[in-house]
């Protein structure tokens, strides 16, 4: 009817003017976001995907651009495999820990690591709310409480080692169904018989 006429040619305008906007300030996050909102009542689903898509790859350290694309992808989660979504957030999780690992290696300002650091863990709970909304609760739970496991609860022997080391290691307490942080009888990864079985072998 009328009312939907008039609706999307506001809408159009609204892009019209955040196109432009845009234009003039490329490297304006909140206008590039508030762009890839206004054209999902236009565009197909498809073509709201990849213009996500298109912007992450132009700026792919963009945390408020890596939030907002998952945000995307939970509210319209019927449009979204569940692969697609984990996919996203681990992509989302291994270009901001590469950089953050950048910055600290090219002497950048501490705040500058904090803050990419910060916007890991922003995105890490915007993965668990994914899962969630997408029916996974207990998955999204899990990725709280490894990342607490792997981060606070490390042991100090494996502190200083390479990544996958830690991983490998940190599978085992993870396999073991020992309890786990938030759970009756924790007492975390670095407590755990995996974590001494993992300290033995470093020392050896």
């Amino acid at each position: 009817g009328g009312g939907g006429r008039r609706a999307g040619a506001v809408a159009e305008r609204k892009v019209s003017v955040l196109r432009r906007a845009v234009a003039a300030n490329p490297r304006n996050e909140a206008v590039a976001v508030e762009l890839l909102r206004a054209q999902e009542s236009l565009l197909e689903p498809e073509e709201v995907g990849s213009a996500w898509e298109e912007a992450i790859r132009g700026d792919p350290c963009s945390v408020m651009l890596r939030m907002e694309s998952l945000a995307h992808a939970s509210r319209h989660v019927a449009s979204f495999s569940v692969s697609a979504l984990r996919e996203a957030a681990a992509a989302a999780a291994a270009a901001l820990r590469g950089r953050a690992e950048e910055a600290a290696a090219g002497g950048e300002p501490p705040s500058a690591v904090d803050a990419l650091q910060r916007g890991a863990l922003l995105l890490l709970l915007r993965a668990a709310y994914a899962e969630r909304a997408a029916g996974f609760s207990e998955r999204g739970t899990a990725l709280l409480q490894a990342a607490v496991e792997l981060n606070c609860f490390c042991p100090p022997a494996l502190l200083a080692a390479p990544l996958g080391e830690r991983l490998d290691a940190f599978a085992e307490f993870w396999e073991s169904e020992a309890p786990r942080v938030g759970e009756p009888k924790a007492r975390g990864w670095c407590n755990s018989t995996a974590a001494a079985a993992a300290a033995a072998a470093a020392a050896a």
